[in-house]
């Protein structure tokens, strides 16, 4: 059926030949002459069509990156895709959405057959090429569409509107949830993870395909993209099946999930509570405090030995100083508690270190000195080298993949990887150093899911694996935390479902609050109750106010280049007697909250659908929760309200229309949802959550 639908689309294309301008049959469609451009338009998943665009007389570029993938759709989801053409141009038709292309001007628009509704035009001039600045073969572009400015949009990643000083964020500055008035840098740094993914709350979703730096500006439903370094625009669009509501988002995310590849399953012992903090400093710290979370009959799902644990970077090998037994050191973790050991790599590959001269042989680093991990060959060589003896074998097959971002990994615009320039596929940088380690995880005789923390990704990343994205080193302030809200759902809407942050912030760039301060003793428990909610549960930061056992002044395990000391201990007994009944409290809820979670995580791998849902997600018909942006659903069911105010003892919760609610601290207190808000108590040691009935 699906040949035989491709059989047809390029059967009534090819009747278009008498009436478009200059086309030719390439083997993946019809590229038609218009407006100077060659044009490509090709059926892509359900309800979707793939653009690609470039100056007449280039040759397809095939082996362009990208996250698109081939789609596989089951059978039931094989749509009929027909051609319709007149003297100005041409309609095709795949399932709900139809695409129109203007011969003359090469203006595209984009309608829904269910209602034909106007989803996305790109006007005549919409998009244009010039000569790029890292020079040939490579060409800049801009890209222009519109949209009703009442569609909403959502999505283009995890921003914030920060600087970084000195490694740390300063006056967080959250964008709003909504998309609007908005420029955003296509490139990846600290605190900004952006994705080229639209949602329209109207039901339909675009998407870029072109993975180089660039921008692009929102404004009223005007999108303005400009790229620095390409062969050709490539971009996706898809909306709702005929058969939902287009306000149903859905179809949309299922779509995408379809299009750049489904999330792999976050596996059961994930989803609970991961310990961390900078930093375990040897094996002897980290079996302590696995020891003494035993005592406490506190089970964790991951133990994260933090940065600096190799003698230098790019050795690719835990100090054995520090970590003689790298194999007895997991084997005791998981013994302990049930936690995975996971360990923290950078892509520095510094002169003197092991793995230097190995990579520089085979040309597998960076202009600036990182590892390149964009080709198969240099994959599998790290692989071979060094992470599979070094981490695989001792029973380490969970990443900490940090520094994942601009400057770091393929450094900028100007840097030059074996993909081409930064500013041609920069953001495929990060998604090719998480394969590298999925595909050693999984090339194991037994292996688990390959389980990824990384402060940088790109679209179709989480197709890799688990694969989980946090919001880097951010400060332990109360504003940190309200922005934090938003910044995960607008990860999950920009197609990232596993989100995290650290919980009680980073505490940069040196914690203004010790550890018994009451500020910092009200952050921690507030921060702990959102984090209890949040896809990923997980604490870490650079703490204070407690002195960690003195080392020797020449001990490697401190010295070195770092230095690599440690920060005070972050762990739940950390913050004095009367506060850690309150965080094991909310430990205890995530673990009565895991058979939910784990019917969240097989949706999300089976539909990709996002894991923190604005209200209006579930309730796309209520106009008073469009602006609601510090309460969301978790999954489908749980509505979760963060007390991010100090000195807060209630809240404010919006209760939608349509459903009723039930109290998670008091069954007898259900709420009939009329569209209200209602004042709820939240004193110290409760979290306002309310499940849906």
């Amino acid at each position: 059926a699906a040949m035989a639908g491709m059989a047809a689309v390029l059967g009534v294309l090819v009747a278009l030949l008498g009436s478009l301008a200059s086309p030719c049959l390439a083997s993946e469609g019809l590229w038609v002459t218009a407006a100077g451009a060659e044009v490509q338009v090709t059926p892509w998943c359900a309800d979707s069509f793939r653009v690609r665009i470039g100056p007449s007389g280039r040759s397809d570029e095939a082996s362009a990156p990208g996250a698109l993938i081939p789609c596989t759709p089951s059978s039931s989801d094989v749509q009929t895709t027909t051609t319709t053409w007149g003297p100005s141009g041409a309609v095709a038709r795949n399932g709900n959405l139809a695409v129109s292309i203007d011969n003359t001007t090469g203006a595209i628009a984009f309608t829904r057959q269910s209602d034909g509704a106007a989803l996305i035009t790109v006007p005549a001039g919409g998009f244009a090429f010039a000569p790029a600045h890292v020079g040939q073969p490579f060409l800049s572009a801009t890209l222009n569409w519109s949209t009703a400015p009442e569609n909403r949009l959502y999505g283009l990643g995890e921003l914030e509107d920060t600087p970084s000083t000195g490694g740390c964020d300063k006056d967080p500055k959250g964008f709003p949830l909504r998309r609007d008035d908005i420029t955003v840098d296509l490139s990846t740094h600290k605190f900004h993870v952006s994705i080229p993914f639209l949602y329209s709350a109207s039901g339909f979703g675009f998407f870029l395909n072109n993975p180089g730096s660039g921008a692009v500006t929102v404004k009223q439903g005007q999108v303005s993209f400009r790229l620095d370094a390409l062969h050709q625009l490539d971009f996706w669009v898809t909306t709702t099946k005929s058969t939902s509501s287009p306000l149903q988002a859905h179809d949309v995310y299922q779509n995408y999930a379809d299009a750049v590849g489904r999330p792999g399953l976050m596996p059961d012992h994930a989803l609970g509570f991961w310990q961390s903090r900078l930093r375990y400093r040897n094996s002897t710290e980290a079996i302590g405090v696995a020891e003494r979370y035993h005592a406490l009959n506190q089970s964790l799902s991951v133990q994260v030995i933090d940065f600096f644990n190799q003698k230098i970077d790019g050795d690719f090998e835990m100090n054995p100083l520090c970590y003689p037994n790298v194999t007895e050191l997991t084997s005791q973790l998981a013994s302990l508690t049930g936690a995975r050991t996971m360990v923290s790599l950078w892509p520095d590959v510094k002169p003197l270190s092991k793995g230097y001269s190995v990579l520089k042989a085979h040309g597998c680093l960076t202009k600036h000195g990182q590892v390149d991990p964009t080709t198969a060959d240099c994959r599998q060589l790290v692989l071979d080298k060094f992470v599979t003896k070094n981490y695989l074998q001792h029973g380490v097959d969970a990443f900490w993949l940090d520094e994942t971002d601009l400057g770091v990994g393929l450094g900028g615009p100007d840097d030059v990887a074996r993909c081409g320039p930064g500013a041609f596929c920069s953001r495929i940088w990060a998604n090719t150093w998480i394969q590298l380690f999925a595909d050693g995880v999984t090339s194991q005789p037994k292996y688990r899911e390959p389980l990824v923390l990384t402060r940088g990704l790109w679209a179709g990343a989480q197709r890799l694996g688990a694969v989980v994205l946090w919001s880097s080193d951010i400060y332990s302030t109360f504003e940190e935390l309200e922005a934090q809200v938003p910044e995960g759902m607008a990860a999950s809407l920009s197609g990232v479902p596993w989100w995290t942050t650290d919980v009680g912030g980073f505490g940069c760039p040196t914690s203004p609050y010790n550890n018994t301060d009451p500020y910092f003793q009200e952050l921690i428990v507030r921060w702990y109750q959102f984090g209890a909610v949040c896809p990923i549960f997980r604490t870490h930061g650079c703490r204070a106010g407690q002195v960690l056992p003195p080392m020797p002044a020449d001990s490697p395990c401190i010295s070195g280049q770092g230095p690599q000391g440690s920060c005070g201990p972050n762990e739940i007994w950390s913050y004095g007697p009367t506060v850690q009944p309150v965080l094991e409290k909310y430990l205890d809820f995530r673990r009565q909250l895991l058979p939910y979670l784990h019917d969240m995580a097989l949706n999300v791998s089976r539909s990709g659908t996002p894991t923190m849902r604005p209200m209006w997600y579930e309730f796309p018909n209520d106009s008073a929760a469009v602006d609601i942006q510090d309460q969301f659903l978790l999954g489908t069911s749980l509505l979760c309200a963060p007390v991010v105010k100090q000195g807060a003892t209630s809240r404010n919760v919006y209760f939608p229309a349509g459903a009723s609610w039930r109290n998670h601290w008091n069954t007898t207190d259900v709420v009939i949802g009329q569209g209200q808000t209602l004042l709820v108590d939240a004193p110290i040691d409760i979290l306002p959550l309310y499940w849906r009935l």
